[in-house]
């Protein structure tokens, strides 16, 4: 597995890549562990929808550019 993937982004009829580092690896996951642990969960698997939302900030920081939402979403499947 490697440790870094591309994911696509659109901007302003433009396409630019935004590179998903280990960095970013790391707070998604510290991110994951965090809500478990605080029993930030609705059903079985499922997160709270306003815990991925918070995850944004925390990985724009680290990418130092704005992080969409899909790239997350595609990180966690």
């Amino acid at each position: 597995m490697a440790n870094d993937c591309e994911s696509n982004e659109k901007t302003e009829d433009k396409k630019r890549k935004m590179r998903w580092t280990t960095a970013m690896d790391n707070v998604l996951l510290g991110m994951l562990v965090e809500a478990t642990r605080d029993g930030k969960k609705c059903g079985m698997n499922k997160l709270e929808d306003y815990v991925w939302k918070a995850m944004r900030p925390a990985l724009s920081e680290i990418a130092e550019e704005e992080v969409q939402q899909s790239p997350i979403d595609n990180r966690q499947r």
